[in-house]
């Protein structure tokens, strides 16, 4: 079967050394641990108990949030493209807004999954 269909999600510093560190521990990659952490919760691989199904979560609600962020920042450049006021400076800008709420949202999932209380602004 042909692999040809990427898959790209974004990390802060913090998250990508949790997710090495879970790799080396497993012994492979991390592209091929990810893979598979994937791969075995689509196929039902959710069944197992311990941590290694919180790890699969934590990967979904990851992929997912991608998708909500990329949503989110689809639907803002459509607006100001649709009100006439799409432009470099525009684009930069919610690409940056975006940036931020993605690293926001991915710490809060890392919180959530890891059982961290909320940080105190």
């Amino acid at each position: 079967m042909a692999r040809n269909k990427p898959v790209g999600l974004h990390f802060s510093e913090e998250e990508y050394s949790q997710l090495m560190e879970h790799a080396e521990l497993a012994g492979k990659k991390l592209a091929e641990w990810s893979r598979d952490v994937l791969l075995e919760r689509l196929n039902g691989g959710g069944q197992r108990k311990g941590h290694e199904v919180e790890e699969i979560e934590v990967a979904l609600e990851g992929l997912l949030a991608q998708g909500r962020a990329t949503a989110r920042l689809m639907s803002d450049l459509f607006n100001a493209w649709s009100q006439g006021k799409l432009s470099p400076e525009v684009i930069k800008s919610l690409w940056d807004r975006h940036k931020v709420l993605k690293e926001k949202d991915a710490e809060e999932i890392l919180r959530q999954a890891m059982g961290w209380k909320k940080e105190m602004p």
